[in-house]
């Protein structure tokens, strides 16, 4: 279950610091990798994109986001499967990133 955003300023005063893949175990982000390379790597996308996710599967349920920051504090946000088109939109879902992680996200 993700964290409850409902005291959460999730639309406002955010900042994102990049779109990734997240191994979520118990809970808590356990690993992470960039979808960003940069571009003079010759690289095959798909086949990178595969390999990416088949190590996370390997830590915990491979999820597709953003990692931001919410008032000072990193999580991870899961990215909706499509767009919103209701009356009352679906939040996304907030993870916390496990707090051995923290140290190296800057």
């Amino acid at each position: 279950m993700a964290i409850s955003t409902e005291k959460m300023n999730v639309d406002h005063n955010n900042r994102t610091l990049g779109r990734c893949w997240v191994a979520v175990r118990d809970e808590h982000v356990v690993s992470l990798l960039p979808m960003v390379t940069h571009r003079s790597l010759d690289l095959d996308r798909d086949q990178f994109r595969e390999q990416a996710k088949a190590l996370l599967s390997t830590l915990g349920e491979v999820m597709t986001g953003e990692l931001v920051v919410i008032n000072g504090v990193k999580y991870f946000q899961k990215r909706l499967t499509h767009i919103n088109r209701g009356k009352s939109p679906r939040k996304p879902a907030i993870y916390a990133i496990a707090p051995w992680m923290l140290s190296g996200l800057t």
